[in-house]
């Protein structure tokens, strides 16, 4: 049995075993089960971990056969991997570099969706397009059901395979070529590859510095470079160092809040409120950066904090910017609102300290923007 006849099989007698047959022990669960071992050279797949799945404990709507680094996830519930999906109708089979629905769906909960798509969308503007034949659209597995549509929300790119026009062996083998790139360049995009949800993490933090434009909009100052095929997401090329200097900021400002998350569980366990501990919140990346504050911690006493992380590679003297919503914060929430100044954070000898009380009074605040309208 070579990749073909593995696809045709699978599109062939998996939804009259479906339908007709007891899922214990039944020989097309075992032949999904066993991935593409066997099935594909070696060397396609020598470092990589194959396995598929029927269902768990039952036929699944959407059965898979799914291509995994190891060293980024074994399990398709999370991370990035390549996955072969059935259509709930079994007339398409997609070929896709894909995510683990399932992992947002915990983390994120009513925001999964959102968070999903916005990270679907970052690695499709830093990969693109490898092969005339690939897709960037909505793939479409003919079910209503969570987890399918999950997938579809996680496939970034994907061949499409039609069962009454399914390409030759060669050909299919060559997108599977073309996927594992994918998959490698996803790995070095990654922010740490062994580190899924932090990797997750800094994305959805940076992706608040791109810009999206309405095609409908005119913009004749701007150079706009498009997502393939469909043209529906832009972002600007127009000033290539700014972008640059924008994501290196996101990145010091990312690492910055990761450090004072492990400060703030420190002092919690230390304080032997380790219950507490465990609910110390990055939401900046869980409910989004316009709270005014990036962590929900807690005091010596058990009351609420929240604490603004300010991040620089300088030294502690340096200056940074407060925006409008996080002085409106400061204001709002008054004594449980803390400012983290972390300096040096990109070095080993990182420090910080924490600025609190009537934080007002501690510091000098210049206006930097203004809103102007014609008079």
């Amino acid at each position: 049995m070579n990749l073909k006849s593995l696809i045709e099989y699978v599109m062939d007698e998996y939804p009259i075993d479906k339908n007709n047959t007891k899922f214990a022990n039944n020989q097309i669960a075992k032949i999904l089960r066993n991935g593409l071992n066997k099935i594909v050279p070696d060397y396609v797949l020598m470092d990589y971990y194959t396995v598929g799945s029927p269902g768990k404990g039952n036929w699944a709507t959407v059965p898979w056969i799914g291509i995994f680094d190891t060293n980024i996830t074994k399990s398709a519930t999370k991370g990035f991997y390549i996955v072969y999906l059935f259509s709930a109708d079994m007339q398409k089979t997609y070929l896709c570099l894909m995510q683990g629905y399932t992992r947002y769906n915990k983390r994120f909960k009513t925001k999964g969706n959102e968070y999903i798509r916005l990270v679907t969308k970052y690695f499709q503007h830093r990969l693109g397009c490898k092969d005339n034949k690939i897709s960037n659209d909505l793939i479409d597995l003919k079910s209503n059901a969570k987890l399918p549509k999950g997938y579809e929300l996680g496939a970034i790119y994907h061949f499409s395979y039609s069962k009454s026009h399914l390409p030759d062996n060669d050909r299919m083998l060559k997108d599977l070529l073309t996927m594992i790139e994918y998959l490698r360049d996803t790995k070095q995009i990654m922010y740490d590859p062994t580190d899924v949800d932090n990797s997750i993490n800094y994305i959805l933090k940076i992706t608040s510095n791109y810009e999206s434009y309405d095609l409908d909009k005119e913009n004749n100052n701007i150079h706009i470079h498009t997502d393939i095929k469909h043209k529906k997401y832009l972002h600007l090329t127009k000033n290539i160092d700014y972008i640059a200097n924008e994501e290196e900021n996101s990145k010091v400002g990312f690492l910055g809040e990761q450090k004072i998350m492990d400060v703030e569980k420190n002092k919690l366990n230390r304080l032997r409120m380790s219950d507490l501990a465990n609910k110390v919140e990055q939401v900046s990346i869980t409910q989004g950066d316009g709270l005014g504050y990036d962590i929900h911690s807690f005091d010596e006493k058990g009351n609420d904090l929240y604490v603004e992380v300010k991040s620089t590679t300088g030294d502690k003297n340096s200056n940074f910017y407060i925006t409008s919503n996080e002085l409106k914060a400061m204001k709002k929430i008054s004594y449980q609102y803390v400012i983290a100044r972390v300096y040096f954070a990109n070095k080993r000898d990182w420090n910080y300290f924490y600025i609190d009380g009537d934080i007002e009074s501690k510091l000098n605040l210049y206006p930097t923007k203004y809103q102007a309208s014609i008079r």
